[in-house]
């Protein structure tokens, strides 16, 4: 992985698949890999060919692994997940904090605090004025080559993201 970051551009997009799998193997072994080396990653992902081999399964993984390390949360909190779905809210404090949540349609005006956050390829969903504070973002059932070019979008707008706190403008 610090090789990886360490890369130029092109040499980095013949090692995502690599990446992806030190990345992976970390994660079921709970261990950490170097914090700087994943932020290089990330921000070197936004430049690189999103036609080359392994480029989403790799954005989609590094999205989930880095918002699983700010939190710390590993696996969803245990009950029902909650379905939301074609919700605008507006006003002070219009945040869901907590909990599993699976997001579908257009979500306007929500602010999630230590959320777990699941985007699934069969539920679309648009985003506006989204806020996300501290949250574990999973996306799941995706076209790992070729996802749906709105879930590209947002894919590369939570990648540019600090991924601690963020909004999506939409």
């Amino acid at each position: 992985v610090e090789d990886a970051a360490s890369a130029p551009l092109a040499r980095l997009a013949t090692q995502l698949v690599n990446v992806r799998t030190a990345m992976k193997d970390a994660r079921a072994l709970q261990q950490s890999l170097p914090e700087r080396s994943i932020l290089e990653i990330q921000g070197k992902l936004l430049k690189v060919d999103n036609n080359a081999r392994g480029y989403w399964p790799l954005v989609f993984d590094l999205i989930g692994y880095r918002s699983i390390v700010i939190t710390g949360l590993t696996s969803p909190p245990s009950g029902k997940v909650h379905e939301m779905s074609d919700v605008s809210m507006s006003g002070g404090d219009d945040r869901v904090g907590g909990g599993y949540v699976r997001l579908s349609g257009n979500i306007e005006g929500v602010r999630f605090v230590g959320t777990w956050v699941e985007f699934d390829a069969s539920k679309p969903v648009v985003l506006k004025n989204v806020h996300f504070d501290h949250c574990v973002l999973v996306f799941v059932g995706f076209d790992p080559q070729t996802p749906d070019p709105s879930i590209q979008h947002l894919a590369r707008e939570i990648l540019a993201a600090d991924l601690t706190k963020f909004t999506i403008a939409g």
